[in-house]
């Protein structure tokens, strides 16, 4: 997402290409591993309301609402961990865990991202030092993770 865009950035040349505006969309939660043109989205909710979940579909932009019921524990139980940043990869988890540090100018706060696997200690494979970083995704190998890391304020 740029702004109200959902775009595409090439890895290798770093070229951004605008693909379709996408209103009212709070989070891109990942990709389908049965169709990879759709994506799982989450789309803002009224005040005092869950996110709606939908399956936008990358070559119509066409969005497929998922449809839950508010009134059952499981389903906004759903809801709320599409909302987290945590991810459960078979054994593995990835989360993101608010650091501190003192400076001499006070307290400096961000956001890490953590693989644990089973019963092993978590370990910060960001190591943002200063910068928040977030929205962690495991690719479908299984061998690389992908997150977004802001500047330091």
């Amino acid at each position: 997402m740029s702004g109200g865009d959902l775009v595409r950035l090439s890895l290798e040349s770093q070229e951004i290409v605008k693909l379709f505006p996408l209103a009212d969309v709070s989070k891109l939660v990942g990709f389908s591993s049965v169709d990879p043109e759709s994506l799982l989205i989450l789309r803002s909710g009224g005040a005092g309301q869950h996110s709606r979940v939908g399956l936008l579909s990358l070559s119509t932009a066409k969005v497929n609402p998922l449809s839950y019921d508010p009134d059952s524990d499981s389903d906004l139980q759903m809801v709320e961990n599409l909302e987290s940043w945590t991810r459960t990869y078979g054994g593995e988890q990835l989360f993101v865990r608010r650091q501190t540090k003192q400076k001499l100018s006070g307290t400096v706060e961000w956001t890490d991202v953590f693989l644990q696997g089973g019963v092993k200690e978590p370990i910060d494979i960001s190591m943002c030092n200063g910068a928040n970083c977030g929205q962690p995704s495991l690719s479908a190998d299984g061998h690389l993770v992908v997150f977004v890391k802001a500047p330091p304020e």
